[in-house]
């Protein structure tokens, strides 16, 4: 069960190393089993973190969320399996029918 919020405000470099999420900005250095992770907030905009992190991320429905130059969430990352599942069927009829549609003329 994930219980660990990470909150990042300074400059930092966010990434995975033996299964451990590791988040260095020059003086200090704090890492984080990846299964105890609930969520991160990076609220500054110098942070650098990889696409391998954000997919570790996803895998283990880490939600990640970054923030704007106001210092205010405009975005979010999440594990799309869990979001796409409910509408998984009305998104498959949805491509069918405009695939139809563009190739076969209106159904």
């Amino acid at each position: 069960m994930s219980y660990i919020n990470v909150f990042v405000s300074k400059n930092a470099k966010i990434y995975i190393k033996n299964n451990q999420l590791c988040l260095e900005n020059g003086e200090n250095k704090a890492t984080f089993p990846i299964e105890d992770v609930n969520s991160v907030m990076i609220e500054n905009l110098n942070t650098l973190i990889s696409t391998y992190t954000l997919s570790i991320f996803a895998e283990n429905g880490i939600l990640s969320f970054i923030c704007n130059q106001n210092h205010l969430p405009n975005g979010g990352f999440c594990h799309f399996v869990n979001i796409i599942k409910p509408f998984h069927n009305i998104i498959i009829k949805k491509m069918y029918q405009n695939h139809c549609k563009n190739n076969y003329g209106k159904r």
